[in-house]
């Protein structure tokens, strides 16, 4: 009976799963940048641009970095149960004398969430909803071609798993408990981060963390995250999400219970026009809306002591985010006057003399594994985005001029950032 909470524990909540897949709800309302930017009006375009540019990553910088840092350390110290066997230091180090280590990890997860989900089907009766849940995780399975790259062990045990759901899902009636919190794509998404979190060196002094990393070339993280990116954008569709340009109502949603503020987003766009409505608090919009969709799911429920701890973190995290929400909409309204004030006073003074300069692209979190070509990471660290140039905003006219691409490493996005222990704030009336 020991064992028993561990087979259901992937079907329950996970506090740093659903934080983290808030942050990429986010970040997918925002969405097709080049086009909006594009179709910006000419004499406001380099002044909303380089405004918007320089918010979006104060929001990356100050708020979702350091979240991405501590849910890394609280995998590190505690991994899900279902995954503990392919994260232990051993199976790390047999794993890096594969040539297509990230590759491999990855696949050896997916494998192990796929079993653990079989031996949920077939020893517990489950909801009809959460069978149809399980039945996407595999249908989203069956097309993730990145196994083609793991040993041929891996690739055989892959294709196990998925006989053996189609034998556990027919015994299944469908008849018992739902887990109305198991969402496929929080799922998937988590464990990408998981391979991430694994292989791109944070400059961590924890042991914990230490612990947990895998030693991998640059090139091969490009390579699984160009990989990894195109999968999540052609199969979960997160561009669709964007709203910078949307004139249409709400499609389908990108998550099961993660409601995107998509009509709030659209009216703050036509009220502002040349500008955004406030990213701050659109992702506390997110992290309010969740956590109430949490309490109501959970209403009457007989809440076992897993999903009580899992339900205790992420409150956790949702405090030290909002936190750090706050933290930033401070900042951001200071740097915001001073930006206003030199455009009304430094034209008269010099009138060449207020430029916005590119964003250095470690300012933005390191999520090309998730979005792909609409990552601000990437959009600010290519020869194809736009993000290094000098926008000159002048009198009635404006002019940019692109500047060569600097050379950057991209295994320390995260050298520079401290991570604080911050409480829960209240987040006041009205946000930057």
């Amino acid at each position: 009976m020991s064992s028993r909470p561990s087979i259901t524990a992937v079907l329950k909540v996970d506090g740093d799963a659903v934080n983290l897949a808030i942050s990429v709800a986010a970040k997918s309302m925002l969405c097709g940048f080049l086009n909006w930017e594009n179709q910006m009006p000419v004499p406001d375009k380099n002044v909303a641009v380089g405004d918007f540019a320089k918010r979006v990553s104060l929001w990356h910088e100050l708020v979702l970095m350091p979240m991405s840092i501590r849910a890394r350390v609280s995998l590190c110290q505690n991994p899900p149960v279902y995954l503990k066997q392919v994260l232990q230091q051993r199976n790390l180090t047999e794993m890096e004398g594969s040539n297509n280590r990230m590759f491999e990890l990855h696949a050896r997860l997916l494998v192990a969430a796929s079993q653990s989900l079989v031996t949920c089907l077939e020893e517990r009766e489950i909801g009809m909803d959460t069978k149809e849940q399980i039945q996407h995780w595999f249908d989203l399975l069956l097309r993730f071609k990145s196994v083609e790259n793991a040993q041929r062990d891996t690739q055989r045990s892959f294709k196990q798993v998925g006989v053996d759901h189609k034998g556990a899902a027919s015994r299944n009636r469908g008849r018992g408990a739902e887990h109305a919190l198991f969402d496929h794509r929080v799922l998937f998404i988590h464990i990408a981060h998981i391979v991430h979190f694994t292989c791109v060196e944070t400059k961590s002094r924890l042991l914990s963390v230490s612990k947990c990393q895998m030693r991998v070339s640059k090139s091969m993280i490009e390579r699984w995250e160009q990989d990894s990116g195109r999968f999540f954008n052609t199969r979960l569709s997160f561009p669709d999400n964007g709203s910078l340009l949307d004139q249409q109502g709400p499609g389908a949603p990108a998550f099961r219970w993660i409601e995107l503020p998509r009509s709030w987003f659209q009216t703050q766009m036509r009220a502002w026009r040349t500008s955004l409505p406030s990213i701050l608090e659109m992702h506390m919009i997110l992290l309010n809306t969740t956590c109430g969709k949490i309490e109501e799911m959970q209403t009457g429920r007989c809440i076992g002591p897993h999903e009580r701890q899992e339900t205790d973190k992420f409150h956790d995290t949702v405090g030290a985010t909002c936190a750090a929400l706050n933290k930033c909409k401070i900042t951001l309204g200071k740097r915001e006057k001073a930006r206003r004030n030199h455009r009304s006073t430094g034209f008269k003074k010099k009138p060449r003399s207020y430029q916005y300069k590119a964003d250095d692209p470690h300012t933005f979190e390191r999520d090309i594994f998730l979005l792909g070509k609409e990552s601000y990471y990437y959009l600010f660290n290519t020869e194809n985005g736009q993000g290094f140039r000098r926008m000159k905003a002048m009198r009635g006219w404006t002019t940019e001029e692109v500047l060569p691409v600097q050379e950057e490493d991209p295994n320390a996005p995260y050298a520079h950032v401290l991570v604080d222990n911050m409480m829960m704030n209240d987040p006041g009336d009205g946000y930057i």
